[in-house]
């Protein structure tokens, strides 16, 4: 696989995310939910409620790299 495909692949998957969660609701912290999405799986997520606690260091640490990006 190409890094473009593979960019392409993954942009697909996130807004696959973003869909699921706006169907149950969720709207809130997005790029959280997102990010314990990507890392679990979109059931876990909404089965929780939110963020699992088992992917919380992950989510924190997407969210620091997201500020550092977004400065």
């Amino acid at each position: 696989m190409s890094p473009p495909d593979a960019i392409s692949a993954m942009s697909h998957f996130v807004c696959w995310l973003d869909q699921q969660y706006k169907k149950e609701g969720m709207r809130e912290d997005l790029p959280a939910l997102m990010a314990a999405g990507y890392r679990t799986s979109s059931r876990t997520v909404i089965e929780t409620g939110g963020v699992p606690a088992r992917v919380r260091s992950h989510v924190d640490r997407v969210e620091r790299y997201l500020r550092e990006y977004t400065r």
